[in-house]
């Protein structure tokens, strides 16, 4: 068995979908009998939602100290644009991590993303220690669909990833397209598939007690994502049994369309909750909502998606056809619905009822699609 050093600066007590992912990967690696020390920043770190209940007390963390105007680093490298905000964090990294390799006898390092830094320092201790090296992408780099920087920016980060990626020993996505995208451009690498996963001790055994049918989504919704639609048709439902549940932010537009079309009945709006209320909140849930950009062949597998899958709720994928959402759900859930317009929307608003959910596949049949 491997002594690796697990380089994440998402990781508890940040609450972020990175987050939640890095600390259940390094508990698969210790399961699995490996030695993990895991690198990471600071306890409070600035610009950061922070969730205690996420920190887990079997895995050995080894946190940087807090940068002189640590705050200020942080919104001029977000101005630069280059790479991402956490580019600041690279230094210390590498040095705190030459460290831990050098007096523990670390004989590989893996580097995750988001952010993208991390993987910055992953290069930097490849060149100069020479040691084993995977880099873990939970999403696309330069080819990043949602990357609307100018593009002398995009251009910068596509010379890092190809200096990063020529230099690696392996790399490690969470999707089959995303592995398809990056082997069109670097047709040299070992690419596996490693895909987000949920902890099924986490959810609770309760169920909605309500009369009505509450279809629920759990995070933020933004950039190219909308629920207009969605609300389009439910100002014209007649029905009066259906309620969707949104636990975090929405758009300006979309919540002042909820007012305006007196809405408030049918559609709840919560403030973001910790990780394992969420978990609650999809177990108490009729339907849990994917909503998905309109971005065609979309490489994106979603974190939310696998903690709905624990949840063995029935989904419904709002998004497109051909997406690595539609193709998960197609081949490892028991019941799903795709919805990807106001006819199909209406179609299933019409229709829905309390159903009992059909079993899933095991979890690691993830791995194999």
């Amino acid at each position: 068995m491997a002594n690796i050093l697990v380089i994440a600066y998402d990781f508890p007590p940040i609450l972020s979908p990175e987050s939640i992912q890095s600390q259940r990967f390094v508990l698969k690696l210790l399961k699995e009998g490996h030695n993990v020390v895991v690198l990471t920043t600071h306890i409070n770190p600035d610009f950061e939602t922070i969730d205690t209940q996420l920190l887990h007390k079997k895995i050995d963390i080894i946190r940087t100290k807090k940068l002189f105007l640590e705050k200020y680093r942080h919104i001029f490298y977000k101005l630069l644009g280059i790479v991402d905000r956490k580019l600041w964090w690279r230094d210390i990294a590498f040095k705190t991590a030459k460290k831990i390799i050098q007096e523990q006898n670390i004989n590989k390092i893996i580097t995750r993303s988001v952010p993208f830094s991390d993987h910055i320092v992953g290069y930097k201790l490849k060149k100069e220690l020479n040691i084993e090296w995977i880099s873990h992408f939970s999403d696309p780099w330069s080819m990043n669909p949602y990357d609307k920087r100018g593009i002398v920016f995009r251009l910068i980060d596509s010379h890092l990833e190809k200096k990063i990626l020529h230099l690696v020993d392996n790399m490690s996505v969470t999707s089959q397209k995303t592995k398809e995208l990056y082997l069109q451009k670097y047709k040299h690498l070992n690419i596996v598939i490693y895909p987000h996963l949920y902890e099924e001790a986490l959810y609770k055994n309760i169920t909605n007690k309500s009369k009505k049918i509450v279809i629920t989504h759990t995070g933020n919704i933004y950039g190219l994502r909308s629920i207009k639609k969605i609300l389009e048709v439910l100002k014209e439902c007649k029905r009066n049994d259906i309620e969707f549940r949104f636990y975090g932010k929405i758009k300006k537009e979309e919540l002042e369309l909820v007012k305006r079309w007196n809405l408030e009945a049918k559609v709840k709006i919560f403030d973001t909750i910790s990780y394992r209320d969420s978990l609650d909140k999809m177990k108490e849930s009729d339907y849990l909502l994917v909503v998905e950009a309109p971005l065609e062949n979309s490489p994106f597998f979603p974190s939310k998606l696998v903690d709905y899958m624990g949840a063995k709720r029935p989904i419904v994928l709002y998004g497109v056809k051909n997406s690595t959402s539609f193709k998960i759900l197609e081949q490892y859930t028991g019941y799903f619905v795709f919805i990807d317009s106001k006819d199909s929307i209406k179609d299933f608003l019409t229709k829905v009822q309390k159903i009992e959910y059909l079993p899933i596949k095991k979890q690691e049949d993830l791995f194999s699609l």
